[in-house]
């Protein structure tokens, strides 16, 4: 049986209100969840994950790996290029 990603009813509404098939971004990210949420729902095929501080960064890199998406990537002051990262710049 799967994990349940630890997410919140504040980031399951903003994630009922993202388009299937889109690209996203999860802005403030913080640990990563609404970003790992929309990957492993199939609503989104990528999903960039931004943070100011590092600390949050490394929290959303964790959890990403935790669940299994290959698709989400922090990005922030050191981005670390991976198999399909994308720069904030260049994400949509």
């Amino acid at each position: 049986m799967a994990m349940k990603v630890p997410i919140s009813n504040r980031l399951l509404l903003c994630a009922a209100m993202v388009p299937p098939g889109s690209r996203a971004a999860d802005i403030g990210t913080d640990h990563g969840y609404l970003a790992v949420h929309l990957l492993r729902e199939g609503v989104c095929p990528f999903v960039t994950a931004a943070d100011l501080r590092e600390q949050p960064l490394q929290k959303a890199r964790e959890n990403a790996a935790r669940f299994g998406v290959a698709g989400v990537y922090a990005v922030g002051p050191h981005p670390q290029k991976a198999s399909r990262i994308e720069y904030i710049e260049d994400a949509f």
